[in-house]
């Protein structure tokens, strides 16, 4: 995780030297799973996905009410796995 962050930081530094304003918000590594558009809620069969190991301690399930201003996000369920605090 700390290199995910330290990955993070190095990319807002060298954006903000470009001109870009650094993100204000604390980094909440995720990975968006799916995005479906209201009332589509089926997904292709055989989905598949490769990616390097990497710890977790919980899975949150969000909605994301998009509006003129952006996103807003809206918790819907957390699960904490076990054998972490």
């Amino acid at each position: 995780m700390d290199n995910l962050i330290e990955l993070f930081k190095a990319i807002d530094n060298k954006t903000a030297e470009l001109g870009f304003e650094k993100e204000a918000r604390k980094l909440t590594p995720h990975i968006t799973f799916a995005r479906v558009k209201k009332g589509d809620y089926s997904l292709p069969e055989n989905i598949e996905f490769s990616f390097a190991p990497f710890p977790v301690d919980k899975i949150a399930l969000f909605k994301s009410n998009l509006t003129p201003k952006g996103a807003i996000y809206e918790t819907i369920s957390t699960i904490l796995l076990r054998g972490n605090s």
